[in-house]
């Protein structure tokens, strides 16, 4: 048991900690709401009406092209400038990408305000981790990592909730004013987080620990997540971009409504990711499986369910299944890759991640050229359950090899 002492300690440490703390936390909020104005892509829709509809969904898709190459930029900035400089600047360009979002006179203008919007994420985004891991240890920091995944649900959640909020009082251009809260967070972030640098030291590297070479079956094997990953992701972000339009489309209900269903898979997301440890313990191995026949049944359901009940089910199990296969992939595909390697591992996952959503409308599009969006939802509950079948006996030929 703990002595007075400690417990003083301990206390005065939370006190110290809080605002740093809370201002990292405050990252999050805005790595998932990029998808949030999924619900304005209707009314964006009528006022472009040269725009094609893919044209229309980039709107919501285009910040992840942008943020899987800022990622990449990002790792190259902080180890030249540190942390803080790289955070300010990045906050900085999601504001500049708000102003332009709320005045934009043509869809090219608005086109580029989100890619901002993804660059400017794109440089802190991995930060919002790894500032976690780097100054904070043992149940403080194992904590914080997990209030970061419930910061990016409420992100999303409340994103998506205000969207819907000011669609149905005033217009689309508007509900790009959510990501003012960069304001707030620019503040804290300058305010009360210290400047990191992760320029790695020559002595404190081995030169086996620089080169570290994966073996084939370790490439293939990582790959074999990276597509799992790719699939799901294209899968989850055309739930995200086609559910509010097929919601106004077949007269479900409005497109306050429609926006509301992206409240309710954030909803699912964050359920999901809190009782990802209790599922895995239950499932083990056959985790990925069940979670990939959860995303069929959804995605039949709610192509195919003719009501908005159903579609709002459907959205909800989608977005549970995400807080289940998001960190169950990167555990496993990161558990095979050499510890050297782990950060090079978790930038191609996000990389691959950003990319399946930026490319989702024209994969959407190859796969059903037309407007119909319930057969767009049979093709990708198709092709999961072609995943659904790889990946049911990979499960059991792993099971076979641990028990023979």
């Amino acid at each position: 048991m703990p002595n007075k002492t400690d417990l003083e300690g301990h206390n005065a440490m939370t006190k110290v900690a809080k605002l740093p703390a809370l201002s990292i936390l405050s990252l999050s909020l805005l790595t998932m709401a990029t998808g949030a104005t999924a619900g304005t892509i209707s009314e964006i829709g009528r006022e472009f009406t040269q725009a094609s509809q893919a044209t229309v969904e980039l709107t919501v898709t285009m910040p992840s092209m942008t943020m899987a190459i800022f990622i990449i930029i990002s790792n190259f900035l902080i180890k030249k400038t540190g942390t803080k400089k790289v955070i300010i600047a990045g906050l900085t360009l999601v504001l500049l990408s708000t102003i332009l979002s709320l005045v934009s006179p043509t869809i090219g203008m608005l086109l580029a305000a989100r890619a901002l919007l993804g660059a400017g994420i794109g440089l802190f985004n991995s930060l919002a981790v790894s500032l976690i891991d780097y100054l904070y240890q043992g149940q403080i920091r194992e904590r914080l990592l997990g209030y970061q995944n419930t910061f990016q649900g409420i992100g999303a959640t409340v994103g998506a909730l205000l969207v819907s909020g000011l669609l149905a009082i005033f217009n689309w251009r508007l509900a790009f004013a959510i990501y003012l809260i960069s304001v707030p967070i620019l503040f804290l972030n300058w305010r009360y987080v210290p400047n990191v640098n992760y320029a790695p030291q020559k002595s404190q590297t081995s030169p086996a620990q620089l080169d570290v070479k994966m073996a084939k079956s370790t490439k293939w094997a990582f790959g074999y997540y990276f597509g799992i990953l790719f699939c799901l992701m294209v899968a989850y972000m055309t739930i995200n971009v086609k559910v509010p339009s097929l919601i106004v489309d077949q007269h479900l209900s409005t497109p306050a409504v429609g926006s509301m269903a992206i409240v309710v898979m954030s909803i699912g997301t964050i359920i999901g990711g809190a009782a990802y440890g209790k599922v895995l313990k239950l499932l083990g191995n056959y985790m990925m499986a069940v979670v990939i026949l959860l995303m069929v049944g959804a995605f039949l359901t709610i192509g195919f369910g003719g009501h908005l009940s159903a579609v709002l089910v459907g959205t909800f199990i989608v977005g549970g299944s995400f807080g289940l296969y998001v960190p169950l992939i990167f555990s496993r595909a990161l558990s095979i890759v050499p510890p050297a390697r782990s950060n090079d591992g978790s930038t191609m996952l996000l990389i691959g991640s950003n990319l399946a959503n930026f490319l989702c409308p024209y994969i959407d599009k190859v796969l059903n050229p037309g407007r119909d969006e319930s057969q767009l939802f049979l093709m990708v509950a198709m092709i999961l359950g072609v995943v659904l079948v790889v990946e049911f006996v990979k499960s059991i030929r792993v099971r076979e090899s641990v028990t023979g």
